[in-house]
């Protein structure tokens, strides 16, 4: 609504709220118009716009159209496909398999991020 001429604040279009991603983040972008100079010819609708962060996305998510979207199904996914092996389980021992550090729990059951050769 900015650079629209005005007699009012109604006539641009008052609060307008949008979800946007930046750096892998949800970012809420709020545009407030107000009418400059109401009822005059020199009257001109401008916005202001304030940006503040909602949400990070995790190291396996991405962020597309304001949403944060998994790219695997967890950290232990991501960390296994990305060390090249076929697949990943959680599970309280991984036996022979290889085993992944991770920054949490893989799983609410199990502790370990075990990977498929």
């Amino acid at each position: 609504m900015s650079g629209k001429r005005c007699e009012s604040i109604f006539d641009c279009g008052g609060t307008v709220t949008e979800l946007k991603c930046k750096k892998n983040s949800v970012y809420q972008y709020t545009t407030t118009y107000r009418c400059k100079n109401a009822g005059t010819p020199e009257s001109l609708c401008i916005g202001k716009i304030r940006e503040k962060v909602v949400t990070s996305c995790e190291e396996y998510e991405d962020c597309q159209r304001g949403i944060c979207v998994p790219i695997y199904l967890n950290e232990c996914d991501q960390r296994c496909d990305n060390g090249g092996f076929s697949g990943f389980y959680c599970s309280s021992s991984c036996g022979s398999d290889p085993e992944v550090q991770m920054s949490g729990d893989c799983n609410d059951e199990y502790r370990r991020c075990c990977c498929r050769p």
